[in-house]
């Protein structure tokens, strides 16, 4: 979807509930065929609300500065092997994506 803009994604971020189940990110993965990665602090929404406090206050400089700093990376999830029996449905998934 976002190719049709221009735009490369490379990766996508999974956080939330969803984050922490390996499968549940495995099967993004296949279906997107993107690397999924999960972060550090699994406090988000908390992680988020400092992000903004700390630009608004001057303890970043901005945005990119903020996230560069408290964003961490935990692990990506690579692609599976391409099993038949799922790539069928996965092909259909992403006919719809």
């Amino acid at each position: 979807m976002a190719e049709g803009y221009g735009t490369v994604v490379k990766q996508i971020i999974s956080f939330g509930g969803g984050a922490k189940r390996h499968l549940l990110n495995q099967i993004k993965a296949d279906i997107t065929g993107r690397q999924i990665v999960t972060l550090k602090n699994p406090e988000t929404a908390s992680l988020g609300a400092a992000i903004i406090a700390g630009v608004g206050s001057g303890v970043f400089e901005d945005y990119q500065d903020a996230c560069g700093s408290a964003v961490n990376i935990k692990k990506g999830i690579t692609l599976m092997r391409k099993i038949p029996k799922y790539m069928k449905h996965y092909i259909k998934i992403q006919e719809h994506i």
